[in-house]
């Protein structure tokens, strides 16, 4: 794809004045970005996929900044590979460097809005470098849609919950996974894998 057709494309999708870093990342590296139809469960992901291109899927329905959010986290997956292989945690030490370094460059840049700049640098910036993944600054400026709802990886293990969309099934949580935490329906005693961002309710708050 020529330069000119790739960044008609990006103008589609992310704020302005991140098209052109947001193109030179991707050109620097080898990476393919997909935008594809809207998923429940994740908005973005990184796949390495053994003897195929490493690439990043975005769902395309999101907004320009929660678009170059997002992507961000999935590049900083990217670099965390590219150093370490898979010798570290999802979210680790590692990535939440690397995480914290993206965003940096692109409020430096200008990629965020005055606004966004303002939320991410009161969550991450203030006082060092810290990650902070349920920050009420960006909750209330990225996802003003989210207030409150809570999510299976905002709680601890054997904290016990139902689905939101199914007060039927109740589980414990068990153990944090990558993704798919590993959690015990409460009526049949039966084992499941959960998507850590599926959304629930506490029991016994």
């Amino acid at each position: 794809m020529l330069k000119n057709e790739y960044i008609d494309i990006l103008n589609k999708y992310f704020p302005k004045n991140a098209i052109l870093p947001v193109y030179e990342l991707l050109e620097k590296n080898p990476v393919k970005l997909f935008l594809t139809f809207p998923r429940k469960t994740k908005k973005g992901t990184f796949v390495f996929t053994p003897g195929k291109a490493l690439k990043i899927t975005l769902n395309r329905d999101m907004d320009p900044e929660e678009m170059l959010l997002v992507f961000l986290h999935e590049m900083a997956h990217y670099f965390t590979f590219k150093q370490y292989g898979r010798r570290t945690k999802p979210h680790g030490i590692e990535w939440q460097t690397n995480f914290l370094s993206l965003i940096e460059q692109f409020i430096h840049n200008g990629g965020f809005s005055k606004q966004a700049t303002e939320a991410l640098t009161a969550c991450y910036f203030t006082q060092g470098h810290h990650y902070r993944p349920n920050c009420r600054h960006i909750r209330n400026y990225f996802y003003p849609e989210d207030e409150g709802k809570s999510y299976l990886y905002q709680l601890s293990e054997n904290d016990e919950f139902v689905i939101a969309n199914n007060p039927n099934k109740q589980f414990i949580l068990l153990k944090k996974r990558r993704t798919q935490y590993l959690c015990r329906n409460l009526v049949n005693d039966k084992l499941y894998l959960v998507h850590y961002f599926v959304e629930i309710k506490k029991l016994y708050e």
